[in-house]
């Protein structure tokens, strides 16, 4: 976490119009504050950042205060450092994408991927948030799958993938959503790429997925192959144990009634 802070501040002196602080004593006490964070005394840098916004508001000051609250886990009071933050400075790109953080850890998923846009949109390279802002859209989209909306789910999941093609899981979700969907070949292209970005349980994931679409296509030998690959993974045994189960059901003849 403590390189994340500097890697965050370096992003707000290089790339986003700030104004300088005046109070020397606030800036004093900014920096007693940052030696406090670095040291892990998060409370102990709060005090200090918020002695120092007595005598100036400044959004460095709020930031370092939201990233404080940050670490001693008080997600809600961090989240509204960086909203004030925004507010003294709108164009302070990193507080943005600290907002976007904040709301997705309280799983507030709308919010969280509007202040990632903004983040970008205010500096396209702050890579960072194009991470952050994919994560929240393929929580959303997992989300909506549960809900029901699997065509929007797929769209958001395509959108999180377009902004971080490294990660598995919206892919996970492309398969789950297109199979809901009746589109077959789209659900296995998009398990057989989880399972190349994935480790082992992102393939055993991946496994379910394609018996899923299996299942639902009429290919009852793939799809048992498939599940009983996803057997291997314990948190999705159960579950794919049941889907063999239900193979079996399929599968059986009902005995001749005796004339």
């Amino acid at each position: 976490m403590r390189a994340t802070v500097g890697i965050l501040l370096v992003f707000a002196f290089a790339f986003v119009p700030l104004a300088a602080q005046q109070n020397v004593d606030a800036k004093k006490l900014f920096n007693e504050g940052n030696r406090s964070l670095n040291a892990g005394n998060f409370e102990q840098a709060i005090g200090r950042y918020n002695e120092a916004l007595k005598l100036e508001r400044h959004e460095f000051f709020l930031y370092q205060k939201g990233i404080a609250l940050r670490r001693a886990r008080r997600e809600s009071d961090a989240v509204l450092a960086f909203q004030e933050a925004v507010k003294i400075n709108p164009s302070f790109a990193p507080a943005y994408n600290a907002l976007g953080t904040g709301y997705s850890a309280l799983k507030d998923y709308d919010k969280s991927i509007v202040a990632y846009d903004k983040a970008l949109e205010l500096n396209p390279k702050l890579e960072p948030a194009r991470k952050g802002l994919a994560a929240a859209q393929t929580r959303k989209a997992h989300a909506l799958i549960d809900s029901g909306a699997y065509a929007i789910a797929l769209l958001l999941a395509e959108k999180a993938v377009g902004n971080d093609s490294g990660m598995y899981q919206p892919w996970l979700i492309i398969a789950r959503a297109s199979t809901k969907l009746g589109r077959t070949d789209n659900a296995l292209r998009a398990a057989a790429r989880a399972m190349r970005l994935g480790k082992h349980a992102a393939r055993a994931a991946a496994q379910y997925e394609i018996g899923l679409a299996q299942r639902d296509a009429g290919n009852a030998a793939q799809a048992r192959e498939a599940f009983e690959a996803a057997l291997a993974d314990p948190a999705l045994a159960k579950s794919a144990a049941r889907e063999l189960q239900r193979l079996d059901s399929l599968n059986t003849t009902p005995p001749a009634t005796p004339k």
